[in-house]
C-alpha cells in the first residue's frame, strides 16, 4: 500500500480522489501505485485518510497548524491501524507537516518512509527514479529498507 498526501492543484468539480487531485508528484505516486500494483491511500487535510476511489467534492484546505495535525491525527489513527493490520508493507511519501499525523506509527516495522528534503522537486526526482526501476525490484527496495531517499 501507498500512502501519500493530497495535492493542491485538483479539479473543480467531484471526482474520484484519484482523478480529483492533479499535482504532479501526486500524478506521479499514482504510476508508482499502478506499476506495482498498490492499493493507494490518501491523507486529505480536509477528509482525512481516504481511498483513492473515493468521490469527494473540491476543496482548498491545507495541514498548516498544530490544530490541523492534532485534528487529523486523531480522526485517523483507527484507520492507519486498520492499514497495518491489511497490508504487509505501507510506503509512505508525504512532505514533513502530512507527515506528522502518522508521526507515531513511522517506526512500525511495517512502514517505509520515502523523504526528501529538498522539498517538491526532491520528491519528484526521486519517484522519477524509483519509477525507472523494474516492478520486482520496486517491491524488493520496499520489502528491504526503512528510509528511501536518494543520495545527497
Amino acid at each position: 500500500m501507498i500512502l501519500t498526501s493530497c495535492s493542491k492543484s485538483k479539479l473543480d468539480r467531484s471526482s474520484k480522489a484519484i482523478e480529483l487531485y492533479q499535482g504532479q508528484l501526486f500524478k506521479m505516486i499514482v504510476k508508482l501505485s499502478r506499476k506495482i500494483d498498490a492499493k493507494l491511500k490518501i491523507l486529505s487535510a480536509k477528509y482525512g485518510l481516504i481511498d483513492s476511489d473515493d468521490v469527494i467534492e473540491p476543496y482548498e484546505k491545507r495541514i498548516e497548524t498544530m490544530q490541523d495535525i492534532l485534528r487529523l491525527k486523531s480522526a485517523t489513527n483507527d484507520q492507519f491501524e486498520k492499514y497495518l493490520q491489511n497490508y504487509d508493507k505501507i510506503l509512505v511519501i508525504m512532505g514533513k507537516k502530512y507527515r506528522k499525523v502518522v508521526e507515531d506509527y513511522l517506526d512500525h516495522p511495517k512502514v517505509v518512509i520515502a523523504i526528501d528534503k529538498r522539498g517538491i522537486g526532491g520528491y519528484l526526482q526521486l519517484i522519477s527514479t524509483l519509477l525507472k526501476k523494474e516492478p520486482k525490484r520496486l517491491i524488493e527496495i520496499i520489502s528491504k529498507q526503512k528510509v528511501i531517499e536518494l543520495p545527497t
